[in-house]
């Protein structure tokens, strides 16, 4: 089961076509009104896979249950794999983002996005690709071809515990309750963030309990205005004694823009997934959030977030965090998907590759 909020990559098709051929179940689910419309690249992907007898459900309509399927995930027997990046060149072709990913090896985690899933693919709101292609007309949509060096490599390690967090659903007020409840550092990184939306809110207010807050936003030329005027706002506050700090990512040849969406709370808590943090993403678009205990996932993508800091503040040793972050995006493996379970999973941590 894949489902992404667009679909064009050439290597994603001939994999999943691959595992259709062998006798695997495959069905794929993506949006049907990206911001910016279906490219052909898409439209031809999606016709390949029709074509072998995929089947590929369309989210469009006049009763959609959501704004966007703007998920990424998939779901490959007991695994599943949560990312920030859509199906594509530009994405999980390395050719453009940065971006997070995490694998995970728990057969809880995937009967839950494989239920996220199901539901989602079917009902009002859901068309087959040949019906939705049907007369509609496809936008031409250059690809990313750009090519970066590779040397953050993915790592195996075990989490305590795995929760799969949804929009609609918890996972705007659970990341608000985990800002809520740090107590000594933040890191986020994300493309953009509402000045006026809760979740700047809960980290103006984790500032002021004296928690240190730092936010990485994007360098795409179409973010620029508003994190600028992000980065002035956080300055004021910074001025008036907040250890609060935003920067405005400084790629450096290591990769085009910053497209991640994710935190690393108190060294004991990653979040990854394809949440956006606004208070639209967060009750009326389809997101899906993996919240990582453990100090193994925190401390993975601490030291990929310390480094594009580090970056974008310039200056000598701004790569110097452990020589670690030149991808395009990163993976981490959690092997729980519940404390519970840890004298089970702890030895299994399985590794994967990017």
């Amino acid at each position: 089961m894949l489902a992404g909020y667009t679909l064009s990559s050439d290597r994603v098709a001939d994999a999943l076509l691959a595992a259709h051929r062998r006798g695997v179940r495959v069905r794929v689910l993506v949006e049907g009104s990206p911001v910016g419309g279906v490219s052909r690249a898409q439209a031809a992907t999606l016709d390949r896979l029709a074509a072998a007898g995929v089947p590929v459900a369309i989210v469009s309509g006049p009763k959609v249950k959501f704004s966007y399927h703007h998920a990424k995930y998939a779901v490959v027997d007991d695994r599943s794999l949560v990312l920030t990046e859509n199906w594509k060149p530009a994405g999980t072709g390395g050719r453009d983002s940065r971006g997070w990913g995490v694998r995970v090896a728990s057969n809880r985690t995937a009967d839950e996005l494989a239920a996220v899933f199901a539901a989602d693919s079917t009902g009002r709101g859901v068309v087959d690709w040949e019906s939705f292609r049907d007369g509609r007309e496809f936008v031409d949509d250059a690809p990313a071809t750009a090519t970066y060096p590779a040397r953050f490599a993915p790592e195996s390690v075990c989490a305590t515990e795995v929760r799969v967090l949804t929009t609609p659903g918890n996972a705007g007020e659970a990341v608000i309750r985990r800002v809520d409840g740090a107590e000594e550092r933040i890191a986020v990184v994300n493309p953009r963030i509402d000045p006026d939306s809760r979740f700047f809110a809960a980290l103006v207010r984790a500032a002021r309990r004296g928690v240190s807050v730092r936010i990485l936003l994007s360098n795409a030329w179409y973010d620029e205005a508003e994190n600028e005027a992000v980065v002035a706002r956080v300055e004021e506050l910074r001025k008036s004694g907040l250890p609060i700090e935003a920067r405005i990512a400084d790629p450096r040849g290591r990769f085009g823009k910053v497209h991640a969406k994710g935190a690393v709370v108190d060294g004991e808590f990653a979040l990854v997934g394809s949440l956006n943090w606004n208070d639209h993403a967060a009750t009326e678009n389809r997101e899906v959030v993996l919240e990582l205990s453990g100090d193994g996932p925190a401390g993975y993508y601490r030291r990929a977030f310390d480094a594009d800091w580090n970056a974008a503040g310039g200056g000598a040793g701004a790569l110097g965090v452990a020589d670690a972050d030149r991808t395009t995006w990163l993976l981490v493996a959690g092997a729980l998907a519940s404390a519970a379970l840890a004298g089970l999973i702890l030895k299994k941590a399985v590794r994967f590759e990017g």
